[in-house]
C-alpha cells in the first residue's frame, strides 16, 4: 500500500528532469514473441512487425513495461556485465563510469530491480560506498568553489556522484 508521501515522491521524481533523462537510457532487449506493429522500435527494420529473437535497444522505461508483459527479455548492457563487475570490484576509483552513462548508478539500480539481479545491486553499492565515495567526499570538502580543479574533477562524475559532490561543497 502506498502512502500519500510515497505518491508525492513518485510524482515529484516523474517531473524531475534527471529522472526523465535516466529513464530514456537505452538498454538491449530481445523480443520473445513476434510483435505486430512494433517495427518502428527497430531503426534497421524494414517491416512493420518485429520477429521473435530480434534484439533492439529501447528506453529503459519501455523495456521495463514490455518485460512485465513478457514481450521482451532485458539484456544487461556490457557495462553492467561480468567483466565490468570484476573491474569495479578490483578498483572502482580507476574507472570513469560516466564514459558508460551519466546515470550509471541509477540505470544499474533500475536494471537490478527489474531483473532481480542482487549481485549487480551489491556490486554497485560496493563501488559507490567504498574508496570511490571516500575520494568524492574528501574532494567535495577540500576543493573551493572557484577552483579549476572542481570543473576538471566533476567532468568524470556520474549523476549520483555529482549530487553528493555539490552537497559537500
Amino acid at each position: 500500500p502506498r502512502t500519500h508521501s510515497s505518491l508525492t515522491r513518485k510524482k515529484m521524481s516523474y517531473l524531475d528532469i534527471h529522472t526523465i533523462l535516466c529513464d530514456e537510457e537505452r538498454i538491449p532487449c530481445t523480443f520473445t514473441h513476434d510483435s505486430v506493429k512494433l517495427g518502428h522500435l527497430d531503426p534497421s527494420a524494414e517491416e512493420k512487425d518485429i520477429a521473435a529473437d530480434t534484439r533492439v535497444d529501447v528506453p529503459i522505461w519501455l523495456g521495463e513495461e514490455l518485460a512485465k508483459k513478457n514481450i521482451v527479455k532485458i539484456n544487461a548492457p556490457k557495462h553492467f556485465g561480468t567483466k565490468m563487475r570484476d573491474e569495479m570490484r578490483a578498483g572502482a576509483t580507476s574507472i570513469n563510469l560516466r564514459d558508460f552513462s551519466f546515470y550509471f548508478f541509477d540505470v544499474g539500480l533500475t536494471l537490478s530491480r527489474i531483473s532481480g539481479d542482487k549481485d549487480l545491486r551489491r556490486t554497485l553499492r560496493d563501488a559507490f560506498v567504498g574508496e570511490r565515495y571516500r575520494n568524492l567526499t574528501v574532494r567535495s570538502l577540500t576543493l573551493g568553489t572557484g577552483d579549476d580543479g572542481v570543473s576538471n574533477y566533476t567532468q568524470n562524475l556520474t549523476s549520483a556522484e555529482l549530487v553528493i559532490f555539490k552537497e559537500g561543497l
